[in-house]
């Protein structure tokens, strides 16, 4: 198998949420995986793993110190419910053998995780993904794979549609606009047509007109939707999101809590409430909430990426610079790194915003990098004229950040140069 895929799907399972909070994992599994590139598989042993791997001594003696077998025990549990459930839809399976430390990678033609089993289950759980780019992603995966079972289930469109949503229009977003909307309105569509009544897919139907100057027909459709899902949080936390592009803090404010209300135990509803805030100027008061989702969740890249830019309105750029810098830790997606570009920018530090958007735009080469990040990083440079160009490929591209161009202070700048702002 080449090295190459290997090493593909070794990223993604170190960045998963399975392995978030499992840094000795993350280094005993990253460590026999790469022996076993360079062609050191066969030499992998307990007394080798224990020095290298955790911090052992040379007077490590594997009889009397069982932290390498007692460890590869939880790693191989923790690959188990990985690739159940996060990892159900990647092309290959790494596992490690019980009485050996050697990896085992496995080509998988055919995905078989329980979770397919149960459309109902897998509605469920796809909608709990979102908090990063690699939930959304195993969200899409599943609902797609689910979706060659059940053709005929309407709610899994209609959670295909959300997903695709959270992966073009919001912070998270990874998907190009033409690529995510057409997978968004293709399966609210098709949900439409199984059943007239799905209110959420009459949302995300209309939803691409967030971009419009003209946004009534979103509204209308978010009216729809609400009336007939009045207990959906996702549902409240767009018609937030929506509201907030209006200018409409207040409203925003009330449907963003009214999800807290609905869903409690999820902290993303946290986060959007602190977005809300922000976005109505209450700097301080987004911070907080923000903290608070920190303080019990430090890795969370949505709260991380959401924090530093509330901490650059308020002028706090090392914080901010931390906080990008977790949340490209956590993800390595190109929106904390577009992030990280914007606070080394708004702090004055022209080198390393500079080295940075070239990195971004180097990515761009292989997946979606959102031209009004480069725009941003160019005011807080003070270059209007760069920054104005990469609005201008940015409307053409349909770029969704635009949607909330007419409440999005870092345009401040630039209104009256650019059209649109």
């Amino acid at each position: 198998m080449q090295a190459a895929i290997v090493e593909d799907e070794l990223e993604r399972v170190l960045r998963s949420v399975a392995f978030a909070r499992a840094g000795r994992l993350r280094r005993f599994l990253e460590y026999v995986v790469r022996q076993d590139l360079a062609g050191n598989g066969g030499l992998l042993k307990e007394y080798q793993i224990g020095v290298a791997v955790f911090d052992r001594g040379p007077d490590f003696d594997p009889r009397i110190d069982t932290i390498v077998r007692v460890e590869a025990i939880k790693l191989r549990e923790r690959l188990d419910v990985y690739f159940r459930a996060e990892g159900a839809t990647d092309p290959i399976r790494i596992s490690i053998p019980k009485g050996s430390y050697r990896p085992v990678f496995e080509l998988r033609e055919e995905q078989a995780a329980p979770i397919l089993e149960d459309p109902e289950a897998l509605y469920w759980q796809a909608r709990s993904l979102g908090k990063n780019p690699d939930e959304l992603r195993r969200a899409i995966g599943l609902l797609s794979l689910g979706l060659r079972r059940w053709p005929s289930h309407a709610g899994l469109h209609v959670a295909l549609a959300a997903a695709a949503a959270g992966a073009t229009c919001g912070e998270i977003a990874f998907l190009a606009p033409g690529e995510g909307l057409g997978l968004m309105q293709g399966a609210a569509r098709r949900a439409l047509e199984l059943d007239p009544d799905q209110g959420e897919a009459h949302f995300f139907a209309k939803l691409a007109d967030l971009r419009l100057a003209d946004k009534s027909a979103v509204f209308a459709a978010m009216r729809q939707a609400l009336s007939s899902s009045p207990k959906s949080a996702g549902l409240h936390q767009w018609a937030a999101a929506i509201l907030l592009a209006d200018g409409r803090f207040e409203e925003a404010l009330l449907h963003a809590l009214q999800a807290g209300r609905l869903e409690p135990d999820v902290l993303v509803h946290k986060t959007r409430t602190a977005v809300a805030l922000f976005y109505a100027g209450k700097d301080d008061a987004s911070i907080g909430h923000l903290r608070d989702i920190l303080a019990f969740d430090p890795d969370n890249y949505l709260a991380n990426l959401c924090l530093s830019r509330a901490l650059c309105s308020a002028g706090r750029m090392d914080e901010a610079r931390i906080c990008a810098r977790r949340a490209y830790s956590a993800s390595a997606a190109t929106n904390a790194l577009a992030a990280l570009g914007y606070a080394e920018a708004r702090g004055g530090n022209s080198t390393a915003a500079d080295k940075i958007a070239a990195q971004l735009k180097s990515c761009a080469r292989k997946r979606y990098v959102r031209p009004s990040w480069l725009a941003a990083i160019n005011v807080a440079l003070g270059r209007m004229e760069t920054a104005a160009q990469h609005l201008s490929i940015a409307a053409r591209e349909g770029d969704f950040i635009l949607g909330w161009a007419k409440t999005d202070r870092r345009w401040d700048p630039l209104r009256g140069r650019v059209a649109g702002l």
